[in-house]
């Protein structure tokens, strides 16, 4: 017989210590985790906050660059502009202006995203340049939920109607 096993003569039972975790170990445990999480969750936020913001950057540079080769494709004009009004943060639509048919929507991004110095829409001409003849557009994306400094993107359009994003607020 080893240690830790019980016997009973006479019955032919015998019982093993049953393998397991105490309360005091439980408890520990779960302390353990708690101290953990409250140091992870912060953190955690920042990050999906952040991947959010440069997420709608790319979605937003993305439909411009559909706007323009389909404007380039088509030989008209292609309009990217907001769902409701002049709120950009309520998602986008990307329309052929000739019959007005919606050739992408995006729903809002969600979160704490603002987008600011947006103009009412952008419109692409048939050679794929910015409509208008002005000089290059700057749409700043920030996230007022991230508790860090620097976490701006600027998706800028220059006159030849090629988008890019960069970091850092729009100046």
């Amino acid at each position: 017989m080893r240690a830790g096993d019980f016997a009973c003569r006479g019955s032919g039972f015998v019982a093993r210590r049953a393998g397991g975790f105490t309360l005091v170990e439980m408890l520990a445990a779960v302390s353990i985790m708690a101290i953990l999480l409250s140091v992870a969750v912060p953190g955690m936020r920042d990050l999906l906050e952040s991947q959010r913001l440069r997420s709608a950057a790319f979605d937003l540079m993305a439909d411009l660059s559909l706007a323009r080769n389909e404007a380039l494709k088509r030989g008209a004009n292609v309009t990217v502009s907001p769902q409701s009004g002049a709120d950009w943060t309520t998602g986008w639509q990307v329309r052929l202006a000739a019959d007005n048919s919606v050739l992408r929507q995006r729903s809002p991004a969600g979160g704490a995203l603002a987008i600011s110095n947006a103009p009412s829409s952008l419109t692409y001409d048939r050679n794929g340049r910015l409509a208008g003849g002005g000089g290059t557009v700057r749409v700043q994306l920030d996230s007022t939920a991230l508790s860090h400094d620097g976490q701006k993107r600027c998706v800028s359009i220059d006159p030849l109607g090629r988008a890019r994003s960069d970091v850092g607020g729009c100046s």
